[in-house]
This record gives structure tokens, C-alpha cells and sequence, in this order.
């Protein structure tokens, strides 16, 4: 099931993952793995290319003034309290990090959200709503084929 949530200048989508039993194909493919922390790579390698496009959307679909605000969209994984819950971010990036030509991301997240949203000083230009609209059927189904992919090469070696 997916929902698109708009609220207070936060914008996401929740894909729950319904139906999977102890006994189907993914979780005995994953359960083949010995170590945990191959795992968690499998899974995140998963949805991080199952989320790139939303990325590269948002990225193609933002202002460009000095750059910065485009090259700072990333995939992150979420941390979250309970252990069933596994959760990544798509968007801009704050922080120390350096961009390409030198570009900082020190402000890139308060950039995203004056862009998306506008300020007294401009005018709105949305790029996170559109790029999350556009994308969220291509992310299910790429779920489902990159655990596809997963299971099979798996099986094929073993």
C-alpha cells in the first residue's frame, strides 16, 4: 500500500510491504545469507536502486542557481527504534560535505525547502512533490524486480 503524505512542508510516501511470510521466496533467500550485516547491505542495496529515480528526479527537477541545491540529493537509511521498521530518505542533504566544483551542502536542506515551497521573495517551484508523484509505481515495481534480481542470483550461486 502506498500513501502520499503533503503536510507542513513535509513531503514522503510510506510503502508497506504486506504479505511476505516466513515461507516465501525473499525472506528464505535473505535467510541463505549467514551474516547479519550481509543482510542489511542486501536490503539496502534493494531500495536504494529501487529509489534512484525519485532521486535523480528530484535532483533534474529542482532550481538551479549555484548548483549546490541539485547535487545534494542523496539516499539515506532511517534509523528507527523498532526493528521491523526499515525506512530511507530522499532528498537533499545538509551538512559538511562538500559538492562537485566545491559546492557546499551546508545548507542544502533549508535550500530544498524554500525552493519547494517559496518564500516572501519568490515564488514556489516544486520538484520533491512531482518527483515523489511521478515515481512512486516505479519504485514498487522496482522493489519487486530488484528482489527479483536478489533471489535469483542467489539460486544461481549458490
Amino acid at each position: 500500500m502506498a500513501t502520499f503524505v503533503g503536510k507542513g512542508g513535509s513531503f514522503r510516501v510510506q510503502l508497506e510491504v504486506e504479505g511476505i511470510d516466513r515461507n516465501d521466496y525473499f525472506p528464505t533467500a535473505i535467510r541463505r545469507m549467514k551474516k547479519l550485516e550481509d543482510r542489511k547491505k542486501a536490503i539496502n542495496r534493494i531500495f536504494r536502486l529501487a529509489l534512484e529515480p525519485m532521486r535523480q528526479d528530484m535532483s533534474n527537477f529542482a532550481p538551479v542557481d549555484t548548483g549546490a541545491l541539485q547535487e545534494s540529493f542523496r539516499i539515506r537509511s532511517i534509523a528507527y527504534k523498532d526493528p521491523k521498521v526499515w525506512a530511507w530518505r530522499v532528498g537533499a542533504v545538509s551538512g559538511e560535505g562538500v559538492g562537485v566544483g566545491g559546492l557546499s551542502f551546508q545548507l542544502a536542506g533549508w535550500r530544498d525547502h524554500w525552493a519547494e515551497l517559496g518564500t516572501q521573495h519568490h515564488d514556489p517551484h516544486p520538484h520533491i512533490a512531482p518527483a515523489i508523484s511521478k515515481n512512486v509505481g516505479k519504485v514498487r515495481s522496482n522493489i519487486s524486480y530488484e528482489m527479483f534480481v536478489f533471489i535469483d542470483g542467489l539460486l544461481r550461486n549458490g
